[in-house]
Parts: C-alpha cells; sequence; structure tokens
C-alpha cells in the first residue's frame, strides 16, 4: 500500500487525522463487537481514501512538464511538392549530364540529402532509367531514396547510417 516513509509524511503533514478519535465516538451502543458508525467512517478514510489521495498527489506532482518546440509548418522541412532524395549507395558520382558517360562533376556518400531539381528519361536498348537532377548535378534514380520532405529524408538518411 503505502510506504513506511510516504505514510510518515503525511501523518507529520496531518496529525489530527491520526489521532485516536474522541471518546463520545468510540462508544459502544450494542455488545462487543459493534462500533460506531463515526468510527467505521474514520476507518473507511482512513484505510481507503487517503492512501488515494496520497498517491494521486505523488503522481501530480512528480509528473514533469515539458513544453513542447513549436515548429513552424512553413519551414523547408515541411514543405510538400518539393522532393528530397537520400543516397542510398556508398558513394556516388554526381555527372554534368544524364548519361553514364557525361563528365564528373561532385562527388557524394551514403546518407547525403539533396533537394530534388528536375527529372530526365534517358532509354537505351535494353532499359530505361530516370535521371535525377540536384544543384550539385545528375544522378541515376536507383543510387538515392526519393522522400517528400526534407525532414523525411533526414529521417532516412539517419536510419541509413545507423
Amino acid at each position: 500500500m503505502l510506504s513506511t516513509s510516504a505514510y510518515r509524511m503525511i501523518r507529520e503533514a496531518a496529525p489530527d487525522l491520526f489521532a485516536p478519535p474522541p471518546a463520545f465516538v468510540c462508544r459502544r451502543t450494542r455488545g462487543k463487537k459493534e462500533k460506531n458508525r463515526l468510527t467505521r467512517m474514520l476507518r473507511f478514510w482512513r484505510a481507503a481514501v487517503l492512501p488515494v489521495f496520497a498517491v494521486c498527489a505523488f503522481t501530480a506532482l512528480s509528473c514533469n512538464y515539458r513544453a513542447q518546440p513549436r515548429i513552424d509548418p512553413d519551414t523547408e522541412f515541411f514543405r510538400y511538392g518539393e522532393e528530397w532524395a537520400v543516397v542510398i549507395e556508398p558513394y556516388v558520382v554526381f555527372k554534368a549530364e544524364p548519361s553514364n558517360e557525361a563528365a564528373p562533376l561532385a562527388y557524394g556518400r551514403k546518407g547525403d540529402v539533396e533537394k530534388i531539381t528536375g527529372r530526365a528519361h534517358k532509354r537505351t536498348t535494353e532499359q530505361s532509367t530516370l535521371w535525377l537532377h540536384f544543384d550539385k548535378g545528375w544522378l541515376p534514380q536507383p543510387s538515392v531514396r526519393i522522400e517528400q520532405t526534407k525532414l523525411k529524408a533526414r529521417s532516412a538518411a539517419r536510419a541509413l547510417l545507423n
């Protein structure tokens, strides 16, 4: 039920609750087994209601309120309509044009997050490849994972690196 220290704290806070009832309350009405109604009520309060109140008060006082940060939905982290890509291969080469034979412009590593600025379909005799344009250059779609928001892309990158 209650620990000794909690019981002691309640007893110190309200000593009159734990004092024996006055003599007129303990007066026996009929026989040895029957007690007065007031005594039974007092015992009920001591046994049931006070411990429940103490537990509720302890719970309410021990809760720690932390203000949640306010997130502005207009930031680039939540803007829909823009797409972001997470590099999923260990190393990638950003090309000057959407083809494998184009000159390299920049390099990227696994977990890099880039904003997609354009798309191009390139067909060869056997297959079709979707190329994505970034500020650094072009990458084929199989080397990246596309996300709808920057926040989702950063979460995916964090999951890739862990």
